[in-house]
């Protein structure tokens, strides 16, 4: 991966759940990007009590193909194609978990300097839906206003 600026990857996400509970959750990194050639590439760690809990991939193929790659603690492909179902492998410590993800919209808009991403998904396994998720993404470069 080519890194010849400084960015910062912030993520808010929703979570509702079926029993309509929601969790809202924010987290702001730095990120490397790699947005000369498809698919578009940013890649990130999160530190949960000062040891790597996991590191990402987003992978940007289109306006309507992202896969988000994680591991760490656990190890998953979440791909999003608008209005299509895909199952994924949700690895942890303790088990593997079957899950299907349908994606009901993708925003994606790339400017100079700047990437926004917004994923609005449901998460069911055995035909039951768990939750209706929506992340927002926004990578920007870093400026002295930051």
């Amino acid at each position: 991966m080519i890194v010849d600026k400084m960015y910062f990857i912030t993520i808010f996400s929703t979570i509702q759940t079926n029993n309509k509970q929601i969790s809202k959750s924010q987290i702001t990194v730095p990120c490397e990007v790699e947005f000369r050639n498809k698919p578009y590439l940013i890649a990130y760690k999160e530190i949960i009590d000062g040891s790597l809990s996991s590191h990402s991939v987003i992978k940007i193929y289109s306006d309507n193909l992202i896969i988000i790659s994680r591991s760490g603690d656990h190890l998953v492909d979440f791909i999003f194609e608008k209005d299509k179902n895909h199952k994924c492998s949700y690895i942890t410590k303790f088990a593997l978990i079957e899950l299907k993800i349908f994606t009901h919209k993708i925003i994606f808009k790339i400017e100079k300097d700047s990437c926004y991403i917004e994923l609005v998904y449901s998460i069911s396994s055995n035909g039951l839906i768990f939750s209706k998720n929506k992340i927002v993404i926004n990578v920007k470069e870093e400026n002295d206003n930051v």
